[in-house]
């Protein structure tokens, strides 16, 4: 319901909401810190739909996708978030840990 009003507001302001960046798949040619940058652009271009840095990493590692980026997101969020029993690690949750 936010996100609608969101987008409500930016068409009648006449501004265009950012899109997402392309999923990393770690494949050649593939830079990870363009791709950081560009999320940290779209996360200043739509800054009420994630209040959190948390939960904006949470959202960028599930655009993320193949093995190679699995081996490092899966592990990544369950040590942020202290899920399925692993050990919480304090700073994860921010971003500029996760850059």
């Amino acid at each position: 319901m936010m996100a609608q009003a969101i987008a409500i507001a930016t068409t009648n302001s006449g501004k265009r909401q950012a899109d997402a960046p392309l999923p990393f798949k770690n494949q050649k040619g593939q830079k990870v810190k363009l791709w950081l940058l560009q999320w940290e652009d779209y996360f200043k271009r739509n800054p009420h739909q994630w209040r959190s840095d948390h939960d904006r990493i949470k959202y960028g590692l599930g655009r993320s996708e193949g093995e190679d980026v699995s081996a490092f997101a899966f592990p990544y969020q369950k040590k942020m978030s202290g899920e399925l029993g692993h050990l919480k690690i304090e700073g994860y949750e921010f971003w500029v840990a996760f850059r």
